[in-house]
């Protein structure tokens, strides 16, 4: 048994018929995708803005850190500084008491 060109047609509209509500699914799926799509590109701005102001946030610790550093070299060289004057000091207060033990004894 043939199909005719009618029987063609009536099983098309059959089709068309069923496949609807399919379509539809599928538009209001299309729909929601693109409202996901929006809201994924907002959060991506966002994460950029909060990207950059990591980054400059991380800039401000690198400046601090340097800072630090700086400061401790310094410390330290005040430090060694006042250990050599204090050592210079003592020297000159032992060679002023020995000085003074030379003039007792000579006396």
């Amino acid at each position: 048994m043939a199909l005719t060109q009618e029987d063609i047609q009536a099983i098309g509209q059959l089709l068309d018929t069923k496949l609807e509500p399919i379509n539809e699914r599928l538009d209001r799926v299309d729909e929601r995708l693109d409202k996901v799509e929006k809201r994924l590109d907002t959060v991506d701005e966002r994460l950029d803005k909060v990207e950059k102001r990591l980054d400059t946030v991380e800039e401000r610790l690198d400046k601090v850190d340097e800072r630090f550093n700086k400061v401790e070299k310094q410390i330290r060289r005040t430090e060694r500084n006042l250990k050599a004057e204090i050592v210079e000091s003592e020297n000159l207060i032992l060679q002023e008491v020995d000085d003074v033990h030379k003039l007792l004894d000579k006396h």
